[in-house]
């Protein structure tokens, strides 16, 4: 993760969920970092991502000198004959654009949570080691430059000219030897041959329109979530970032959710991109082979289930926010809403191949058996409670979607009659749970308080249903045309995506344009939404980066565009809801036309995704 001021402040080696070798990010003293900026402090810094890649560049400016770093994990190509070392993690680029530049380079690890200082040496000229117990990182400089160690802090300086480039290289060696010098047309290289991957990527893209741009912005922040090897999705590179400035809901999300991941690749899976969704089905049966007896809410990105949580008190946490939390304990939590997260992905990546091969079919009736059997249960819902378990409204009506998706994909399926007849009679009856005289849908059972995740709930078509919609459009229309700094949208920033999701089907044109106006004019970059921080509040001068969850539901979202496309959109009261529905198919199909245009966000074309500080 890379900083404003050109620092890489977060980074975890080998793994997302590995202990950080760079962790600044919540401990500025004992974190580490690796830090490369010009000499003189007065440049001024303009950054952004290159054009369908996750290759970033920053270009520093002092009067009449300029220079441009490059930054990027290197990928190696199938076919390519250059492939980048195994231990070579991170490459720095510095290429000069005019006059000289004299820079700065502070190298900082700190190994096992920051309670580890490495010691440092060089090795030869070009060449730093810094070695911990288990494991060494080494840092490659261009071998004219000046190397200082004091306290376990390297300071490298040199300058650069047009005509000359240089690199940074950094290595995770592990238990292996020493890395060889990659020379400085290797590094280059290695950087075409990394965009040429991300665009390789993009082009499997289906999506045509007006907003290709933002949307492969959006895709990519989502990719760089995948650890290729297994092809899990973690939920946020991050770990023990706060809810509120600090506050100590601190969670790591350095792990694989089976419901973020089930939303990312079906979001993903919209687009075209329909490799990932069979790669998180191949992870699954990974995962489920070691404990077949039942699911965990939460794995890790190798498929393991053992996340003990232990709080590191030493730390200061994100800006003075403690507690540092390593691993999570929630891993042990009952959470229903997993089995339908499960089948709708499963039913995506049926959709796109119809094809269902024999391991898959086999988790998913045991799947099926599982939501026959526990339908009625208790759980802690989506929002982990980790207090008294109840039933949720948003857990029921993902055991809904995990039943009525069986059934459509019974022809591959084969249920077989008799469980064919137990979904069929138990999706009917979870239809009217949640259900009360004075709030409809609510939160959970003996709850008469209605959540946010009602609204999110529209996106699996139970909400669409005749029998359903009439009691709630009233009510939707009302929240959804609140403005965006109200109590309800203070609770979770990316509960406008889910507004605007919903607002086409139960409110008004006008309330889709407010809520998407108000949306955008928050200007916050949405793969820096925290899950629960507001954008809204006075706190908001610090982005706060636990979870990039709003990409998924801005690539998905059926967005109107009063310029472009219009939609039959029924109005707020529950009469004109119904003859709005009862039209028929003909509408309807209009309206799907029309939000296939315009399906990816108004605002998006301002909140390109970057993740930053």
């Amino acid at each position: 993760m890379v900083s404003k001021q050109g620092s890489i402040d977060w980074m975890c080696l080998p793994r997302f969920d590995s202990p950080w070798v760079f962790g600044r990010l919540l401990d500025w003293d004992r974190g580490g970092f690796l830090q490369l900026t010009p000499t003189n402090p007065g440049a001024s810094m303009f950054r952004q991502y290159r054009r369908d890649s996750n290759v970033i560049q920053t270009i520093w400016t002092l009067e009449h000198s300029r220079m441009r770093v490059v930054d990027f994990m290197p990928i190696a190509l199938k076919g390519k004959k250059l492939k980048p070392p195994e231990s070579l993690r991170l490459v720095r680029m510095l290429q000069p654009l005019a006059g000289r530049t004299e820079w700065s380079l502070t190298f900082k690890p700190r190994f096992d949570y920051g309670r580890q200082m490495p010691s440092l040496r060089g090795l030869r000229p070009g060449l730093l080691a810094a070695h911990g117990e288990d494991a060494s990182v080494f840092l490659q400089f261009p071998i004219g430059a000046t190397l200082e160690l004091v306290d376990g802090t390297a300071v490298i300086t040199g300058e650069i000219m047009p005509g000359h480039r240089a690199a940074i290289l950094l290595h995770y060696a592990g238990a292996r030897p020493v890395p060889a010098a990659i020379s400085i047309d290797e590094a280059h290289a290695l950087l075409h041959q990394t965009d040429d991957y991300w665009m390789d990527w993009l082009r499997a893209t289906t999506y045509r329109g007006r907003f290709d741009e933002p949307l492969h912005r959006s895709a990519l922040a989502l990719k760089l979530m995948q650890y290729l090897p297994t092809g899990a999705f973690v939920a946020a590179p991050t770990s023990s970032l706060p809810e509120s400035p600090g506050g100590s809901l601190n969670w790591d999300y350095r792990y694989s959710w089976i419901r973020d991941t089930s939303d990312l690749v079906n979001a993903l899976g919209e687009m075209g991109f329909d490799d990932e969704a069979d790669g998180f089905m191949r992870w699954v049966r990974a995962a489920h082979d070691r404990h077949p007896k039942d699911f965990k809410i939460v794995y890790r990105i190798d498929g393991d289930d053992r996340l003990p949580e232990f709080v590191l008190d030493e730390l200061e946490g994100y800006r003075g926010s403690k507690p540092v939390r390593i691993g999570n304990a929630a891993v042990d939590q009952v959470q229903l809403d997993i089995y339908g997260e499960l089948m709708q992905t499963a039913y995506t990546c049926w959709q796109s191949r119809k094809i269902l091969p024999k391991p898959r079919r086999e988790i998913l009736l045991q799947v099926v058996d599982r939501i026959l059997e526990w339908w009625e249960k208790e759980d802690s819902g989506i929002w982990e409670a980790r207090r008294r378990p109840r039933r949720y409204l948003y857990s029921q009506v993902m055991l809904w979607v995990g039943l009525d998706r069986a059934l459509k994909l019974d022809r591959s399926l084969r249920m077989g009659t008799a469980r064919r007849a137990a979904a069929t009679r138990t999706r009917a009856r979870l239809i009217f749970f949640g259900r009360t005289s004075t709030a409809p849908y609510c939160e959970g059972a003996g709850r008469s308080r209605s959540r946010i995740r009602r609204v999110r709930c529209s996106r699996t078509l139970f909400l669409r249903l005749p029998t359903v919609v009439t009691p709630l459009c009233t009510r939707v229309a009302v929240i959804v045309s609140r403005p965006l700094g109200s109590p309800f949208s203070r609770k979770l920033p990316f509960c406008a995506v889910w507004n605007c999701n919903t607002v086409p089907w139960f409110a008004p044109l006008r309330a889709v344009s407010s809520t998407s106006t108000s949306t955008s004019s928050s200007g916050l970059p949405l793969s820096s939404m925290s899950s629960t921080a507001s954008p809204f509040s006075s706190s908001t001068s610090t982005t706060i980066i636990p979870q990039p969850f709003s990409s998924p539901w801005l690539l998905s979202s059926p967005w109107l565009s009063s310029s472009s496309a219009t939609m039959a959109v029924p109005q707020s009261s529950p009469s004109s809801c119904a003859r709005a529905r009862d039209k028929g198919q003909a509408d309807r199909t209009k309206a799907i036309a029309a939000q296939k245009e315009m399906k990816t966000l108004r605002f998006m074309g301002g909140c390109l995704l970057s993740l930053r500080r």
